[in-house]
C-alpha cells in the first residue's frame, strides 16, 4: 500500500499509526497470503502473544523472533521518513558482543532503533490516556474477547492525530500537510488548502471546511450556493441573510456580533488566499 493510500484511510492500525506520528511510514509486502504460505510453522498462539502484548518480555521476544523468522517480516518491512526527500531507514546488522553493553552497539545507536524506543514510550502513554471508544475495529482474540490496545487494532486516524498533538505534544505539521496533499491528489485537484492563522470566526472557518471537501474548481458562487442549500453550514457560518439576487453574496455576523457583507469579489479573494496550487 502506498503512502498516499495509508494517509487517506479513515483508520490506522495502532502500531503503524504510532510510527506515523513519529514521522515514519512502514511499508510491507501486500501479498499477505503469500507470507502466510511461507509461514505454516508459525502458531496462532505466537501470533496472539505478539499481537496482544500480553506475555512477558522473554516470551514476547521469542514469539516475535518466531514470527519474523517465518514471515521474513524483518526483511520485508521497510521504513521511510515522511519528511520530503528522505531515503529509507534501515536496521543495521546486530552482531552480538558479550563484552560490550547493548547501548554501545551500532544497533542501539541507530536512528531507526532510537525512533522505535520513542514509539514504544508513545504506545505506553497511549494505553494510559487514549479513549477506547475511538478504536473502531479492535483485535479479537480467543473467546471473542476484544483488545482495543492491541498493536494491530484499527483506530480512527483523526483521533490518533488529535491525541498525538494534545497528549504527546507532537509537532505533526508535516504529517498533516502530507495527508492534505494525498487527499487532494485522491480528489483529482491541483491545490491544497492553507488554513488561516487568524480571523477564523464566521464564514471564514466554514469556507475552509468546504474547501477541504476539494471541489474541482472552487468558486465564490459555488460556496454561496453550498450555504444556501445546507442549513447546518449556514448556521456555522453565522449567515443572517442572502442577497436578493441568488448566488451574489450574503450578510454574516462576526465574532463581536456586528453584521458584515460578503460579496462575490470578497469571497473570491478569500478563496484565492486559502488555496495553494500544486
Amino acid at each position: 500500500m502506498s503512502l498516499d493510500d495509508v494517509l487517506t484511510q479513515r483508520r490506522w492500525d495502532l502500531q503503524d499509526g504510532l510510527w506515523l506520528l513519529m514521522g515514519i511510514y512502514i511499508s510491507r509486502i501486500e501479498e499477505v497470503g503469500k507470507l502466510y504460505e511461507r509461514a505454516a510453522q508459525v502458531s496462532q498462539d505466537a501470533i496472539d502473544k505478539y499481537a496482544l502484548s500480553s506475555c512477558g518480555p522473554l516470551e514476547k521476544a521469542q514469539s516475535l523472533i518466531d514470527i519474523r523468522s517465518a514471515l521474513q517480516g524483518y526483511r520485508d518491512t521497510r521504513y521511510f521518513p515522511i519528511r520530503s526527500n528522505d531515503e529509507e531507514l534501515e536496521w543495521p546488522e546486530f552482531e552480538v558482543d558479550y563484552h560490550a553493553p547493548f547501548e554501545n552497539t551500532d544497533f542501539a545507536k541507530s536512528e531507526l532503533y532510537l525512533i522505535s524506543v520513542q514509539v514504544e514510550k508513545l504506545y505506553e502513554q497511549f494505553k494510559k490516556t487514549a479513549e477506547p471508544e475511538y478504536c473502531e475495529l479492535p483485535y479479537t482474540g480467543s473467546g471473542d474477547i476484544t483488545y482495543p490496545f492491541s498493536p494491530i487494532s484499527l483506530w480512527n486516524r483523526d483521533y490518533l492525530i488529535e491525541w498525538g498533538i494534545e497528549h504527546a505534544n507532537l509537532d505533526l505539521t508535516s504529517l498533516l500537510g502530507k495527508i492534505q496533499l494525498a487527499t487532494a491528489r485522491e480528489a483529482g485537484v491541483n491545490y491544497t488548502v492553507t488554513k488561516a492563522t487568524h480571523n477564523k470566526a464566521g464564514y471564514f472557518k466554514e469556507l475552509e471546511r468546504w474547501l477541504l471537501t476539494y471541489p474541482k474548481s472552487p468558486k465564490a458562487k459555488q460556496f454561496i450556493e453550498y450555504l444556501e442549500n445546507d442549513t447546518a453550514a449556514k448556521e456555522r457560518a453565522h449567515i443572517i441573510d442572502f442577497f436578493k439576487i441568488r448566488g451574489t453574496g450574503f450578510v454574516w455576523q462576526d465574532g463581536s456580533g456586528t453584521a458584515q457583507r460578503a460579496t462575490l469579489k470578497t469571497i473570491s479573494n478569500v478563496i484565492s488566499n486559502r488555496i495553494e496550487r500544486n
